[in-house]
């Protein structure tokens, strides 16, 4: 979803998950930086307590302790 010249958001179909960058060459660092760490949540069974992407350039996942 495009939402303005220089503000993309990223999600899956079903809405669940979702990144906002600022240009569309951050896209694919953004991508590769979330990929690998749901990828390590999910191998080592890690809990999330929540994922904050409020703010334009950062994605922040909080782990269950």
């Amino acid at each position: 979803e495009i939402l303005s010249p220089d503000d993309f958001m990223i999600c899956n179909k079903d809405d669940t998950l979702k990144v906002r960058v600022n240009k569309p060459e951050v896209i694919i660092n953004k991508e590769n930086l979330l990929r690998e760490a749901l990828g390590k949540i999910e191998r080592e069974k890690l809990l999330v307590e929540y994922i904050d992407v409020r703010f334009k350039d950062s994605l922040v996942i909080k782990l269950k302790k």
